[in-house]
């Protein structure tokens, strides 16, 4: 990979014929496309191709999220980005073979909600804890906002092949933050509900929660929170019918 320097000061992205043009900070960089690779057969080469799939579509879909991505380039200023940092992270950590793992959505790990509880009524997902004001380090006034993210994972219902899934990652309101209140975060997850094919059914959905200062920058942070119980496909949500599961 190269430097380019005397260009316009704007970030350049895409492809030319066999060069890759990548921008980040107003620097534009090169580097040859990486050549097709056969697909190797042996047990660890299937793992490592289906686990590199996996944590791509993951990353994908969690670096788009602003205040994740933040937290990620606060911590790492100098790396080439965050999609490089929280995949790194991730790779050997967060297993398509093993979903009982956690994400990392932040490099750290952040503070624990007390006497949580997850209630799921159709495509609504609430998050409901104890007030912030009991968590250490939650006194110095800054936080102004709150704001939250759902991670959905689908696996296909028609194959046994556990690389086939569906990853979606949706972004709760931002909300204004009172320490005082108790906490009801809430998620609406249509958008994972519509993106589910009919041969799909959600196994695992991840929280993770941050507060932000006036201009909606992250300042705390929580640990991942997960959902492990199933839940049922689409057509299966009635009204009025609550889903209810503990994590603690």
């Amino acid at each position: 990979m190269a430097k380019l320097k005397y260009l316009i000061p704007v970030e350049i992205h895409g492809k030319m014929g066999n060069i890759v043009f990548k921008g980040r900070h107003n620097n534009s960089y090169t580097a040859r496309s990486p050549r097709p690779q056969p697909r190797l057969k042996d047990e660890k080469s299937v793992f490592n191709q289906d686990q590199f799939k996996f944590i791509s579509s993951f990353t994908t879909a969690v670096n788009k999220v602003k205040f994740i991505k933040d937290i990620w380039m606060n911590t790492f200023p100098e790396c080439y980005g965050s999609y490089q940092e929280i995949s790194k992270a991730n790779f050997r950590e967060f297993l398509y073979t093993d979903l009982s793992g956690k994400p990392k959505f932040s490099p750290g790990e952040g503070f624990t909600l007390n006497n949580l509880r997850i209630e799921i009524i159709n495509n609504l997902a609430s998050l409901k804890a104890d007030r912030f004001e009991n968590l250490p380090g939650i006194a110095d006034r800054n936080e102004k906002y709150i704001t939250s993210v759902a991670l959905v994972i689908s696996r296909s219902t028609q194959s046994t092949d556990p690389g086939e899934f569906d990853i979606s990652c949706q972004q709760g309101k931002i909300d204004l933050f009172n320490p005082q209140s108790t906490i009801d975060i809430q998620i609406n997850l249509v958008q994972s509900m519509i993106s589910l094919k009919n041969n799909y059914s959600i196994t695992q959905i991840h929280f993770f929660i941050a507060t932000l200062d006036d201009n909606e920058n992250p300042l705390r942070y929580s640990e991942t929170i997960s959902h492990f119980l199933p839940l049922p496909a689409p057509d299966e949500f009635k009204d009025n019918d609550p889903i209810k599961a503990s994590t603690v």
